[in-house]
């Protein structure tokens, strides 16, 4: 992956960083019936990953449907290192 940085100050913070990466977009059915899956997988697509200390924002962004989620940027650090605790548990 190769990571970007804004080049002006429209393209985003200072601090801001963005990588392209390979994503699998996974849609939940509502009202799954009895005995279906309540979640489908779709083909894999691109997916714009974003991150800036300044704003304190994290964010994924599917290509494939142009849907942008943004975080917190200390909630999703503090889900990561949950993660690699759990890791180094198991």
């Amino acid at each position: 992956m190769e990571i970007k940085r804004p080049n002006t100050p429209q393209d985003g913070p200072a601090d801001g960083v963005m990588g392209v990466v390979e994503c699998i977009r996974t849609d939940f059915l509502e009202n799954p019936a009895e005995g279906e899956a309540a979640f489908q997988q779709r083909d894999k697509s691109q997916a714009h990953i974003t991150a800036s200390v300044e704003i304190g924002t994290f964010g994924i962004r599917d290509m494939a449907t142009g849907v942008m989620l943004t975080v917190s940027l200390e909630d999703a650090m503090e889900i990561m290192k949950e993660a690699i605790d759990a890791s180094k548990k198991e």
